[in-house]
């Protein structure tokens, strides 16, 4: 019995390069989609192929008949749609990163679930172009390339048994490769691109108005089908450079293959060919680039027609309906200019008021701050005055009389002096005045040998740190005294911890 492969090669090829992209794609879906918080990589999936009616549902229900018979294995039921559809749902929140923000990588996705859709659809009918089945696996091989996919060599087999087979074909058959057939393609795909990206901004300019004036509250339905024609105008626009990128790739393997072959007669024509396909290739990308003259414009419009081989008429549907959804957005948000206008002159009203405001509070806050800096300097010189004072009486009275000595009545008051001494003091790590604050002043006590100043904390954590400033002598030395000056007598200074 004769087998698919030997009909089809071409199909036949693209099938086993199906799944050698799928041996590489699927696990790294599911381990990137294993990073989005809040839910299961099922659910995540679920939820990008939903919405669209009765095919979503169609597709959701494969996706969970595939999941039973894998036995739960995610990666084993997925295909290529799916994993489409994943990663542009996922493209924002996980993929964009994974791929380094690369849109080439997702435009190459995109073709490369189109050219599956081709090769599965009118089995029996022909075989797959060489030109589309080596565009498809130059697609994969780019795409497995960045995920380092350690297998890439099967794809290269099959890329290279594909290109002998077509050379093969075209010595068999006595004819030229059609390499302008490759060149118009790459122009028509190049300026559908171009369209596409047009009309995709014109799609974020009208959505930008319409999120600004209306909010999110007010979204109707005719905004939802702006934002869905926005989506398929990038993916056009992505895929139709993916695919420009692959003609080139194309013609430049088939121009190193045929390289080989110069001193063949038989390719003599050949070579020509491609000189002069090169050379209509520089022509038109050149023109490409001052593609702003009217001239370059109509020839745009013209190679819309046959945009994306036989699926144009869709394409043009969707860009129709497209255009019919922007312009009415325009309207809408042309209707509510004033509006925006108003609201904008609002806001910038409020925003010059809020900025007087919080300057006038700056102004405010720094004259208290300065203003508490001359009340503190100034209770700072009398506590030093009545300390000098005190301690010239507490002095005599030590001299007349033996009596031990004992921490004087007004100790709340002369601790506040040291403190706000100490304020502006910095020991090794902190300030010496702000742990000396923690300390609580009603339980100051003297030892009973009447050398050591007792200190309790409240916090065992200021507590540690204050024994680790007195650790040092020059910190200790400028705590003790303080605390002598204010007292009228020497302590060695020992700290209670709670």
């Amino acid at each position: 019995m004769t087998t698919v492969e030997s009909i089809y090669p071409n199909r036949a090829a693209i099938s086993r390069c199906l799944d050698t992209y799928l041996d590489g794609m699927c696990p790294f879906v599911v381990r990137h989609l294993k990073q989005v918080r809040g839910t299961t990589v099922i659910e995540t999936i679920r939820s990008s192929i939903s919405g669209g009616g009765y095919s979503a549902y169609s597709r959701i229900e494969d996706f969970n008949r595939n999941l039973e018979q894998a036995g739960g294995k995610v990666e084993v039921a997925l295909d290529a749609g799916i994993v489409r559809t994943v990663v542009d749902k996922q493209w924002q929140a996980v993929f964009r990163d994974a791929f380094s923000g690369d849109y080439a990588v997702r435009s190459a996705i995109h073709c490369i679930t189109e050219t599956r859709n081709r090769a599965t659809a009118h089995r029996g009918s022909a075989d797959i172009e060489f030109t589309v089945a080596l565009s498809f696996m130059e697609h994969i091989i780019a795409v497995l390339r960045r995920l380092n996919y350690p297998h890439l060599e099967r794809v290269f087999q099959e890329r290279d048994a594909l290109l002998e087979r077509c050379i093969a074909a075209y010595q068999k058959e006595n004819q030229l490769p059609n390499f302008q057939e490759n060149i118009s393609r790459a122009a028509e795909l190049e300026s559908a691109a171009a369209q596409a990206d047009e009309r995709s901004q014109q799609a974020n300019t009208a959505l930008s108005l319409l999120q600004g004036v209306m909010g999110i509250e007010r979204i109707t339905a005719e905004r939802v089908a702006a934002v869905a024609a926005h989506e398929a105008a990038v993916a056009e626009h992505e895929a139709a450079v993916a695919e420009q990128e692959a003609a080139i790739i194309a013609l430049k393997e088939a121009t190193d293959r045929l390289e080989t072959a110069r001193s063949d007669r038989e390719f003599s024509q050949t070579e020509l060919a491609i000189r002069q396909a090169e050379k209509r290739l520089d022509t038109a990308l050149a023109w490409e680039t001052a593609a702003d003259t009217e001239e370059a414009v109509a020839e745009r419009h013209e190679a819309e027609a046959n945009l994306h081989y036989a699926i144009a008429e869709d394409y043009m549907l969707a860009l129709s309906k497209a255009e019919e959804v922007v312009a009415a957005a325009l309207r809408q948000a042309a209707a509510h200019g004033a509006e925006l206008a108003e609201v904008v002159q609002q806001v910038e009203e409020r925003k010059a008021a809020a900025k007087n405001a919080l300057e006038s509070a700056i102004e405010r806050e720094q004259a208290a701050d300065r203003r508490e800096d001359l009340a503190d300097d100034r209770e700072i010189r009398t506590d030093e005055r009545v300390s000098a004072s005190k301690e010239r009486g507490e002095i005599q009275e030590r001299c007349a009389s033996p009596e031990p000595h004992s921490l004087p009545e007004d100790l709340s008051q002369r601790w506040r002096g040291v403190t706000a001494r100490l304020g502006r003091e910095q020991g090794e790590k902190y300030n010496l005045g702000a742990l000396l604050r923690d300390c609580i002043v009603a339980q100051i006590r003297v030892s009973d040998d009447g050398n050591q100043l007792l200190l309790p904390f409240k916090s065992a954590l200021l507590a540690g740190r204050m024994v680790d400033e007195l650790s040092h002598p020059q910190v200790r030395e400028k705590v003790e005294s303080a605390i002598a000056q204010a007292l009228g007598r020497r302590y060695a200074i020992e700290v209670i911890r709670p």
